[in-house]
């Protein structure tokens, strides 16, 4: 049976981004070994590393249709989770809380911050927005999403995000928290929970001048 679209995408920006390998000791900067690339018009193709070329139809926290590459231009912070995680999502939500609050009221102006469901089937469009409000996540800046499944695994890959469901109601992931630049390329992560944020913040504001 063919692969899905977009796992064979996926596959093809892995390979890509190993092409482009930075010496092993570039640190937690770009950790998949992407390279970032120099700052390009709006209409000049994205990099061969962009997450922004999965194409894929997401659904966001208001039910509205949602493209990743609506977020081109903007430095962005991606976190995989679900919604119905009651230990380490709920944290990882609060660590992208800590860098938003870390950064200048010019450079939060300009960061967008997408969550990604493991868990489509449960978190309905209704269900992400309770948990935005819950958290009091500003819908201007903060995109809830859901996607196929396919479409997720294909997102993880890139990501280098890693995920398995335990039961119908637990799912063990990655705690992975993922800057990308304004062409999508993945530029800084940060592993685990509760980490120092003041890394990320400056990654982000250098990104967003």
């Amino acid at each position: 049976m063919p692969r899905p679209r977009s796992i064979v995408l996926a596959a093809a920006l892995l390979a890509a981004c190993h092409r482009g390998a930075a010496p092993r000791d570039a640190g937690r900067d770009a950790p998949c070994h992407c390279r970032p690339d120099a700052a390009m018009a709006p209409g000049a193709p994205l990099p061969d590393t962009s997450l922004f070329l999965l194409d894929a139809p997401w659904t966001d926290q208001a039910g509205r249709a949602f493209q990743l590459a609506s977020l081109r231009g903007a430095p962005t912070v991606v976190l995989m989770f679900y919604g119905t995680c009651q230990s380490v999502c709920p944290v990882l939500i609060g660590d992208l809380l800590h860098i938003e609050a870390a950064l200048s009221p010019a450079a939060r102006t300009r960061v967008r911050f997408a969550l990604i469901t493991f868990d489509p089937a449960t978190d309905t469009p209704e269900r992400l927005r309770a948990l935005a409000a819950e958290r009091r996540l500003d819908p201007a800046r903060w995109s809830l999403l859901r996607g196929s499944d396919d479409d997720v695994r294909a997102v993880a890959t890139v990501l280098g995000v890693q995920f398995s469901r335990v039961d119908p109601t637990t799912i063990t992931h990655s705690n992975t928290i993922t800057v990308l630049d304004p062409q999508g390329v993945v530029v800084q992560q940060l592993e685990g929970l509760r980490q120092p944020v003041d890394g990320v913040a400056r990654r982000l504001e250098a990104l967003a001048r």
